[in-house]
């Protein structure tokens, strides 16, 4: 391998697998194929490709699947209802974004919030870095330079102003010109949704009475339904705390900024740059637990987990470190080596389940993973961080000057891809996305027969009444009613589409109930079962049941039979045939003392407080014996 500017030194024998392993890691990823897309569709099914993505494979062995623009027109001359196979032209969707995009903005964040891209950044303008502008768009394009605010060299026509901290007075809420509590620079904000609102994390130097001091960490957080574009609708900013209160620092002792957010295994962290000025030590990384409900404030102790160690870091600190999971492992990314042409990004790794506030669980890249060289006319490329756009895909923000002597700092985007081994790739150029080559691809389609979906059967949840009286009508309160097809499908019946069928209450008895349903010519039933009972009888009518006589008419009950036929008296039934006093012929005896089928209730009238009349000897037999005279009978009430 020929490595330009270079002179070999001396040689190390690798085993194949490990000379493709570091080939891989150290080598530029390039795309190398983009396949066809192969789908079917049932006949008359709608043919949708919007979410039909191609799958994109790299010389490292990774993939990735890509948006595509398919050809509508192709796709709408598709016949569904005749089987056979189309084939439908697309072109592959490439990340291609302008260098600079957002001119003099630095240290630059994005976040995809509530259907909106927000871009915030450090101003960078002549190196002033006063204020804190921000923009909105509805796509990550939206967010480019436009023009000019007129009379202005610095502001765009999309840019918001959140903090003042060039003007030395402001007008309050009152209208009165105060003191600019924000006078002083603002670095380095980021913006993140934490709980479902959104806040704003950057360090600034505010003025006071005692002058300016250096810049410490502050989070503010959006009100309520707040516009993130409005300045009105921010929070004042709160200075970050310790668990008991106390700041981070106090001011003479150091500088605090750079503060990111971010969740693993659901613990909250932030991650901040800190320089003590007593040791003279270079910015270094300290994380701590953080509380969700006030993420101005710490939750744990906070420890120091990197320090510029390493060649390619020495000169100048360890900043804007910003964190994204993959895979179960955490990656830090950072930039060091002073803020300039040099400047340059790194990575710290870390698995999910260990505790990060560890520095052992912390293992920092001996080389730079962004840096100069790479994408022509860009230097000093770092303080970057990570979003998702509305598809799911992710990207890279950062920002590099233009000249290799310095100068304003201006930002663009790339498109984050993973290497097969996991490992993040943050530089990513559009051929090495999507070679120019492998842009088209097709969508081959093939519309398959599909039998005829035919109605199979029925579904049928019983209404919640199953039980009636005679006479009474049905009420199918409750029922539902589902028609089945032969692929699966359900459609569910709403009532008048189908038929109910086979109902009477004038016999008691049970009874199932049909319903059915017509489609075509098929038809599909089911049913359920209703009991039927008989009719009770009012009370108080002064007719006995069955005999349609006036009680007390001077007619023996029952004096028309022969005694010992075993009929019941009067009735023209069969004794034990289900008529007797326990069955339904004599409601008033189950609600009348009744514990339970076949027990009587020898209760008298008087003493249930009941106005009825006893009857005797409804059953009659005259045994004559030794000239005495037995009488048997059975007592009821009415």
């Amino acid at each position: 391998m020929e490595i330009s500017n270079a002179v070999p030194q001396n040689l190390i024998y690798v085993t194949a697998g490990e000379g493709e392993k570091i080939i891989n890691r150290l080598s530029r990823v390039r795309n190398t194929e983009v396949e066809d897309v192969v789908c079917s569709y049932g006949q008359g099914e709608e043919i949708d490709l919007s979410d039909t993505r191609a799958k994109a494979v790299y010389s490292d062995g990774s993939i990735s699947y890509k948006r595509v623009e398919w050809n509508q027109d192709q796709i709408e001359a598709i016949n569904t209802g005749i089987p056979s196979t189309y084939t439908v032209d697309g072109t592959v969707i490439r990340s291609e974004y302008p260098f600079p995009m957002m001119s003099c903005r630095a240290d630059p964040n994005i976040v995809y919030y509530n259907g909106i891209y927000y871009f915030i950044a450090t101003d960078d303008k002549n190196a002033l870095q006063y204020n804190i502008y921000i923009r909105g768009a509805d796509t990550i394009e939206g967010l480019a330079d436009e023009q000019l605010v007129p009379g202005s060299d610095k502001v765009d026509i999309n840019d918001h102003l959140l903090w003042d901290g060039e003007s030395r007075q402001i007008q309050g809420d009152n209208g009165q010109w105060i003191e600019n509590p924000h006078q002083g620079i603002h670095w380095a904000p980021e913006l993140h949704v934490i709980s479902g609102r959104l806040y704003c994390f950057f360090a600034m130097r505010p003025r006071n009475d005692l002058g300016r001091y250096e810049p410490q960490c502050y989070v503010s957080r959006l009100k309520e339904n707040g516009n993130p574009l409005e300045a009105s609708d921010w929070e004042e900013p709160i200075r970050v705390q310790k668990a008991d209160g106390s700041p981070l620092l106090n001011e003479a002792d150091g500088i605090t900024l750079d503060m990111t957010w971010f969740e693993v295994d659901g613990v909250p962290y932030v991650c901040w740059s800190q320089r003590l000025f007593a040791n003279g030590e270079n910015p270094g990384l300290v994380i701590a637990k953080a509380d969700p409900d006030e993420p101005w404030k710490l939750a744990g102790e906070p420890v120091r987990i990197a320090e510029n160690r390493f060649s390619w870091e020495r000169d100048g600190c360890n900043e804007g470190p910003y964190v994204i999971v993959n895979e179960d492992t955490v990656y830090m990314v950072f930039s060091a080596n002073g803020v300039g042409p040099q400047y340059a990004t790194g990575i710290m790794t870390a698995q999910a389940g260990h505790d990060l506030t560890d520095p052992d669980s912390w293992t920092k890249s001996n080389y730079p993973w962004m840096h100069n060289g790479v994408i022509e006319g860009q230097y000093g490329p770092g303080h970057n961080s990570f979003f998702q756009d509305e598809y799911g895909d992710w990207y890279n923000v950062y920002h590099a000057t233009s000249a290799s002597w310095g100068g304003d700092r201006s930002s663009t985007v790339v498109p984050l891809h993973f290497r097969a081994d996991g490992t993040p790739v943050l530089d990513m150029k559009p051929d090495e996305e999507i070679a120019p080559a492998n842009r088209s691809v097709q969508a081959v389609i093939t519309i398959n027969e599909t039998e005829a979906v035919t109605l199979i059967g029925l579904k049928l949840d019983p209404p919640d009444k199953t039980t009636y009286q005679q006479g009474e009508a049905l009420d199918i309160s409750g029922m539902s009613v589902t028609a089945v097809y032969s692929d699966g499908s359900v459609k569910t019946l709403e009532e008048g589409m189908y038929m109910v069928e086979n109902f009477s209450s004038d016999e008691p008895g049970k009874i199932a109930v049909m319903v059915s349903y017509t489609e075509g010519e098929t038809k599909v039933s089911a049913d359920f079962t209703v009991l039927i009972k008989e009719a009770e009888e009012k009370p108080g009518t002064g007719e006995e049941p069955g005999t349609g006589e006036e009680p007390g008419t001077g007619e023996e009950p029952g004096t028309g039979e022969e005694p010992g036929t075993g009929e019941e008296p009067g009735t023209g039934k069969e004794p034990d045939a289900g008529t007797g006093p326990d069955t339904d012929e004599y409601p008033e005896n189950r609600n009348d003392g009744i514990k339970g089928e076949g027990d009587i209730s020898y209760e008298r009238a008087a003493d249930t407080g009941d106005n009825a009349v006893p009857l005797l000897m409804l059953g009659t037999a005259v045994l004559i014996s030794g000239g005495i005279i037995i009488c048997l009978g059975k007592k009821r009430y009415r």
